[in-house]
């Protein structure tokens, strides 16, 4: 005999449920194979593109900006790492990357 858990009943039947039908996912394309120093450059090339060369005068940028005293927009620029520092422990982040040398550099 069968009788429900919670109230004893001997009524017991049972419902219709979903199935589930376990069907193969279609095997993912493979991926080529990144170069991350390739992606790195790549993004700093971005960075360079997409911002604005402010030189040494960066820190001193980065912190007028970040007091609203100039308009907000991406800066890049040369900094030593007690500048970056001391941006870093006043609440303005700053990410430090390597400045790619120019093709006449390279020569």
């Amino acid at each position: 005999m069968v009788l429900c858990p919670y109230c004893g009943s001997q009524e017991v039947r049972r419902l219709p449920s979903a199935a589930h039908l376990a069907i193969p996912a279609a095997p993912a394309a493979p991926q080529p194979a990144v170069d991350p120093l390739a992606a790195a450059k790549d993004f700093i090339e971005e960075m360079i593109r997409h911002s604005e060369d402010v030189g040494s005068a960066f820190a001193e940028e980065a912190r007028r900006i970040h007091h609203c005293e100039a308009p907000e927009r991406p800066i890049r620029g040369i900094a030593s790492a007690d500048e970056c520092a001391a941006l870093q422990e006043e609440g303005i982040d700053v990410l430090r990357l390597p400045r790619p040398k120019r093709r006449e550099e390279l020569n």
